[in-house]
């Protein structure tokens, strides 16, 4: 705050603000190669038999509703230049 308030030019002020709020590059906690794994078994259908626990007829259901969506969707609101 002291440096703020004694910053004798605008430049001086954006400088400190800019210096504060900019994104700043940090080294991750996790290397990217485990977070990988960790997803992959977790966000990945599983193969082959499905465990009790699953509703194969809710599945279904599901993958035949799934498979309606376009891959790519348009939006009416875009504008097209």
């Amino acid at each position: 705050m002291n440096a703020l308030l004694n910053a004798e030019t605008s430049k001086e002020r954006w400088d400190l603000v800019r210096e504060w709020t900019d994104a700043k590059q940090r080294v991750p906690c996790v290397p990217a190669s485990e977070l990988r794994e960790s997803f992959r078994t977790r966000l990945n259908p599983p193969s082959g038999e499905l465990a009790g626990a699953f509703d194969t007829q809710l599945r279904l259901l599901r993958d035949a509703m799934s498979a309606g969506i376009p891959a790519q969707s348009s939006s009416p609101h875009r504008k097209r230049y």
